[in-house]
């Protein structure tokens, strides 16, 4: 009797399960290599939130969960960071996903740490919506996806000790591998379907009217500004790198070389979208997600370069783990991979509400946090912008600039904006502070402010009162600039800290 493995080269179905192999595989390397990336990720991601886990994850912060629970109360998110409001117990949180990151990034107990670093990634993100961005639900979906996968057959120490199972020749192939190579195509393909005004598709000039954000842009964002031709380029370049590129990856001839290119390509687009503004991590998890595509060649041409052996046989591709669990996790990883499609099909500008998935089922989504929708600078980036304001009495009668350490007040623009804010998580939440929808969170923004202030001071320096401004400044057609004008907020009036409420 012959079998599949016997028949030799010429047997088609071996060919074609090589060739979906190459195509929604990932090299064992790679995988290690994306776990890893995962890790640090976490750990970076941890330790920039940690500077202010007071401000945004305690009941003295900018968001009491009282005001949280009472906001989202519609929605299924589920947050073990909602157990209590207290600095401590947060902080025993951090440290405990930061444990799980570090087992995931050593392979200990991988599968544990994935499962856990992902669970304990979804209850911070619903502790605090008003500080996330693409790039955290771009992570979020890495890891869930990463729940399906063997992280730690290779280079770990699961594999040190016996406990991981998959060949080191073979690629791992399955539902859950192809859905983490989709998912990150499917982020460029809707986030392009999105894109749906001119100045992406015919005027090109989407990249000007991104970088002229100056609460995003760097120094060299600004000097970039200067050469519209230059822009025009970057603006028809991106657009179509991210329509095209991801697809390029798929094609089943030239795989491996194509592949390459079109990772280097992505990798090159994120590393210049961080060049040009502050952005967190978004571009560093945004090319982690590429790892994955990197081919078999690719990681060959690593060991030859680190003067290891290079496998001499052509791989086959074959799965591990018990035939139960594979069927079953390849089923739950086909329904999932289907419900995204969907979920991203029903975020279509085009699309009605309820038309592609029925709202009776959007609680699987936002239980699990694999909502999402791809709409950085679309449909158009931002055309409103402008710098905070925040003008203060203290007890003694002079005003101050509560936000510049009690600078004397100015509401000329800064010379750079976005350095003004402390990080991209405070940056992203005083831009949702803005938006109309949120203006229920500005009273606690400005009792934190008066907090924050008078805690330690002297009486004649604590604050008696503040008023939050928005110096809106926007980007007009033709690519010029309105003046700016104040917009108030609000106003607070700010208590004895000894007699303020205790959270």
């Amino acid at each position: 009797m012959v079998t599949a493995a016997d028949s030799g080269p010429s047997l088609r179905p071996g060919r074609a399960r090589r060739k979906l192999g190459e195509l929604f595989g990932v090299d064992p390397r790679g995988l290690a290599a994306f776990r890893v990336a995962l890790a640090l990720l976490l750990l970076a991601d941890l330790a920039n939130r940690a500077r202010d886990l007071s401000a945004h994850y305690t009941d003295a912060g900018v968001l009491p969960r009282d005001a949280l629970v009472q906001k989202f109360a519609h929605a299924w998110h589920v947050s073990i960071h909602l157990m209590s409001g207290s600095a401590s117990v947060q902080a025993a949180l951090f440290v405990l996903a930061a444990g799980f990151a570090v087992a995931l990034l050593v392979g200990w107990r991988t599968r544990v740490a994935t499962v856990a670093s992902w669970a304990l990634l979804v209850s911070l993100h619903g502790r605090n919506p008003m500080v996330l961005q693409g790039g955290d639900v771009l992570l979020r979906m890495l890891l869930f996806w990463s729940l399906f996968l063997p992280l730690g057959s290779c280079f770990s120490l699961d594999r040190l000790r016996g406990r991981a199972a998959h060949p080191l020749d073979r690629p791992v192939l399955s539902v859950a591998s192809a859905a983490l190579l989709l998912q990150v195509a499917l982020v460029y393909a809707f986030g392009v379907a999105l894109k749906t005004d001119p100045v992406w598709r015919e005027q090109g000039t989407a990249v000007h009217y991104a970088l002229s954000v100056d609460q995003f842009t760097t120094d060299l964002g600004r000097l970039l500004l200067g050469h519209p031709k230059l822009m025009r380029l970057l603006s028809f370049g991106t657009f179509h790198l991210e329509a095209w590129g991801p697809w390029l990856a798929f094609v089943p001839v030239l795989t491996a070389p194509l592949r390459t290119t079109v990772v280097l390509l992505f990798v090159g687009l994120h590393a210049g979208f961080g060049l040009c503004m502050e952005l967190g991590l978004f571009p560093l998890i945004s090319m982690a997600g590429w790892i994955p595509f990197l081919p078999r060649e690719f990681w060959d041409g690593v060991e030859r370069r680190l003067r290891r052996a290079p496998r001499a046989a052509r791989p086959e591709v074959a799965s591990s783990g018990p035939a139960v669990a594979r069927i079953a996790g390849g089923a739950l990883a086909g329904f999932f991979l289907a419900y995204v499609v969907l979920w991203n099909l029903e975020g279509l500008d085009t699309v009605r509400r309820g038309e592609v998935l029925p709202s009776r089922f959007a609680w699987v989504g936002h239980l699990l946090r694999i909502d999402q929708r791809w709409d950085m600078f679309a449909p158009s980036p931002l055309t409103d912008d402008g710098w905070y304001v925040v003008p203060g009495r203290l007890a003694d009668g002079s005003r101050v600039d509560v936000l510049r350490g009690g600078r004397p007040l100015s509401w000329n623009k800064p010379e750079s904006v976005s350095a003004t804010y402390p990080n991209q998580r405070w940056r992203k939440y005083m831009m949702n502070l803005w938006l109309s929808w949120n203006q229920q969170h500005r009273p606690y923004y400005a009792e934190w402010l008066c907090r924050s202030w008078n805690q330690g001071r002297p009486r004649r320096q604590r604050l008696q009162s503040l008023d939050v401004y928005f110096m809106r400044e926007d980007t007009l057609p033709d690519l010029l600039e309105a003046s700016a004008r104040q917009v108030h907020l609000v106003r607070q009036r700010c208590r004895d800290p000894r007699l303020a409420r205790r959270r």
